[in-house]
């Protein structure tokens, strides 16, 4: 290693020190005041440290150009310093508008096809920028039975809490999804979810920018008036934040209590399964009651089978598991990296009531196993 390298490596690690800790801090803040609304972030996301770390995420993640046709190596030929202070000018002088992203499509399961919107390289930067100082402010707020799109989460985690609820005895089921979620999102409702925690104006100005400038499909620009651009770097989390009321109408009315029913949540993205010993309809109809409210729609086509032994839907959030062996599925292994909220810590609705009577035993082994079976039959179809 060459003494220039040495120095931009040491460089690098200083500057992601930096933000660690900045992040680690927003989180213990957020955490501590859950109705503190923080200001005074725009001019973090447009450091250049920051935005050097948003760029190497950005080339790390790959993937195709936006409308503009510029890719990460033709960024580099022309001279990466060069690029990103200009980009940090124009953040800084409030400058910066975002370009349409472009529209293509990807195949889904069931044989139809998912439209996904690219942004630019630049527009991709930004938004990472906005993610590193954003994330772990709304990441103190969510709750612990959403796992899609989350540091330390992943469907392994989501899978073995369902293993967990079917061995407490939690065995009506009730599998759904949300219609054109990412397509359907009211602006003006997940802007004032955001609005709950961020009082910044230049940020607010700038999401807002994001989720109306449209895209571009087969050579015409088209407005978008609802809806997040699944695609873009910055959607997740903004998909998080506007359902993440569901999720804490289901914690704060204390459902999950035996007296109640046991009944619980379990969310990944706009996929969800409530579960409960007893008084499933009381899940659903909260589920439902919220989903309303947000202006969504529960998936009329992802119906499965009402009963314990086949199910012609599915779990595809969990889909990962489904070419494992039957007796592996018990042990779910997971790696967990350290992150700043570990570091901080240190109706014709689609549905599936699934009375799972016959294939829940009392606890032995064997009993178990018919469980995971259950959920190796409904996972078969994803493979």
């Amino acid at each position: 290693m060459t003494k220039g390298t040495k120095e931009r490596v040491l460089r690098e690690l200083v500057n992601t020190a930096w933000l660690q800790e900045f992040r680690r801090k927003l989180y213990v803040k957020a955490k501590a005041e859950p109705k503190f609304r923080f200001y005074s972030l725009y001019d973090k996301t447009y450091r250049m440290d920051v935005l050097a770390e948003a760029w190497r995420k950005v080339k790390a993640n790959g993937g195709t150009s936006g409308i503009d046709g510029e890719t990460c190596e033709v960024i580099e030929e022309q001279g990466l310093d060069g690029y990103l202070a200009e980009l940090q000018l124009e953040m800084q002088q409030e400058r910066y508008q975002p370009q349409a992203v472009k529209r293509v499509y990807i195949p889904k399961a069931n044989g139809k096809k998912r439209p996904l919107g690219i942004p630019t390289i630049r527009d991709r930067i930004v938004q990472t920028a906005f993610l590193l100082v954003l994330e772990p402010i709304f990441e103190a707020d969510f709750a612990e039975t959403s796992y899609g799109f989350r540091p330390e989460k992943s469907a392994h985690d989501a899978v073995r809490e369902i293993y967990k609820y079917l061995n407490w005895g939690c065995e009506e089921v009730y599998d759904v999804d949300l219609e054109k979620y990412f397509d359907t999102v009211e602006h003006h409702k997940l802007m004032k979810l955001i609005a709950r925690r961020i009082v910044d104006k230049q940020i607010l100005h700038v999401i807002k920018l994001w989720l109306g400038c449209g895209y571009v499909e087969d050579g015409e620009h088209k407005q978008s008036k609802r809806g997040t651009p699944q695609g873009g770097v910055i959607s997740p989390l903004l998909a998080n934040i506007y359902l993440n009321p569901v999720d804490q109408a289901f914690k704060r009315n204390g459902l999950g209590a035996i007296r109640n029913g046991s009944i619980h949540l379990i969310r990944y993205a706009d996929d969800m399964l409530v579960l409960a010993q007893r008084e499933l309809e009381t899940g659903i109809n909260l589920l439902e009651r919220y989903v309303e409210r947000l202006g969504l729609r529960l998936n009329p086509e992802d119906a499965g089978a009402e009963n314990g032994t086949t199910s012609e839907r599915g779990l595809p959030w969990v889909s990962i598991l489904s070419g494992q062996e039957q007796e592996n599925r018990e042990a779910v292994g997971i790696g967990i990296t350290k992150s700043y909220k570990s570091a901080a810590m240190s109706g014709e609705s689609a549905k599936t009531h699934t009375p799972l009577d016959s294939a829940a035993g009392e606890g032995s082994g064997s009993e178990r196993k018919s469980v995971f079976a259950w959920l190796g039959r409904i996972l078969s179809p994803w493979k």
